[in-house]
């Protein structure tokens, strides 16, 4: 069970049921005195910073002028003659807030630069206190928890969650000497105290860094290794893909549906699968361009003026392709004469698929074959 912020197991208001009624009646100053003994013990000690202007005296000491208070628990006067554009002074009995935490307590003294209030052990230090009646405003510099309560729930300091802000930059000072405590907007310091060991198990790494700057910064970094702009020698990993050229003569056909099928030859047998097609004009016929996976053909191999078959996945049609040559050299046997350099020549319309062509690039002295 998770310890509770303020106390709970209060001794103060038991005292009237313990004492003997003999005492109670001989004794009523005595009791008065327990009782408000264990409220001080059960109260919590604030130093704080604020605006208080009062009545000085005109004398070698520092004296001010204040009232006649003889129980400062019970009494609801403040002890010293404040002046009203003050803005730190608070009223005893009224509830404070604190600006980040959000506790709550109420002030049962007031004595200038401290306060004694009940107890509530989520107030941070450095944080804005706000007064529910009075309206002051000022700034905590440090909370002292009760001796009752700290007896009570001393071993429950150990645990960040529970411990008292004071105790918290301790953890801080052992833990995360190299953490500043400022960190982002959102982010808890008693989570992070528990959770470091995460943080130094990361460092070096990348998420290391990225968690890094998220609890700084607020920020999503981005890692990049130099190795992924080095250029090394020989170490690309170049493959040739294994393409078919493909006309259709069936209309409706759709390539791009023909991606991750099984194709077969009809003639050949030659099984493979697609992986991408490519579709452009050459003259006035539509050429597609299947890329084959490598390792799934099976056979002796496609061959010219082959048809094969698929399904389209869209419109649910047969669809029907020829494959057509591809040239990929040309070897001079006869080089003929009167050429010119850049000079473009016809090919044969039964090489490829009949819309190939060539271009002159180089053209070499012949030599005398006769002499008559």
């Amino acid at each position: 069970m998770g310890q509770e912020s303020s106390l709970i197991t209060k001794i103060s208001p038991l005292i009237d049921g313990q004492v003997p009624d003999y005492v109670q009646a001989d004794h009523p100053i005595f009791v008065q005195f327990l009782r408000q003994y264990y409220k001080f013990l059960e109260s919590a000690q604030m130093t704080i910073t604020g605006t208080v202007d009062q009545v000085l005296l005109e004398t070698v000491s520092t004296s001010y002028i204040t009232l006649d208070g003889t129980d400062r628990f019970n009494s609801n006067e403040s002890n010293k003659i404040v002046f009203e554009d003050s803005t730190g002074k608070f009223q005893v009995g009224e509830t404070i807030t604190g600006g980040i935490s959000k506790a709550t307590a109420t002030i049962l003294v007031d004595d200038d630069e401290t306060l004694y209030t009940s107890a509530n052990q989520k107030f941070k230090e450095g944080e804005t206190i706000t007064g529910g009646t009075s309206g002051a405003i000022s700034t905590l510099v440090k909370y002292r928890a009760n001796p009752v309560q700290n007896i009570q729930q001393l071993f429950e300091y150990a645990n960040p969650d529970n411990t008292v802000d004071h105790f918290l930059s301790a953890f801080k000072d052992s833990f995360m000497e190299s953490i500043p405590f400022s960190l982002t907007c959102g982010v808890s310091k008693r989570n992070l105290i528990k959770q470091i060991r995460d943080l130094y198990a990361a460092k070096g790494t990348s998420e290391g860094h990225k968690l890094f700057f998220r609890i700084l910064l607020g920020q999503e970094a981005t890692i990049d290794y130099p190795e992924k702009y080095m250029i090394r020698s020989s170490d690309g990993n170049w493959a040739v893909p294994i393409i078919i050229r493909c006309t259709s003569d069936k209309p409706g056909a759709i390539p791009a549906d023909m991606v991750g099928k099984n194709i077969t030859g009809a003639s050949s047998g030659t099984t493979a699968q697609i992986i991408s097609e490519y579709t452009f004009q050459q003259g006035v016929n539509t050429i597609v361009e299947f890329t084959l996976r490598e390792d799934t053909i099976k056979g002796t191999g496609f061959t010219i003026s082959e048809l094969f078959t698929g399904i389209s996945e869209t419109s649910d049609i047969a669809m029907q392709f020829t494959i057509q040559g591809i040239v990929t050299k040309i070897d001079v046997v006869d080089g003929g004469l009167l050429y010119n350099k850049n000079e473009s020549i016809s090919l044969d319309a039964t090489i490829g698929n009949g819309n190939a062509s060539a271009e002159i690039s180089e053209i070499s002295s012949g030599s005398i074959s006769e002499v008559l």
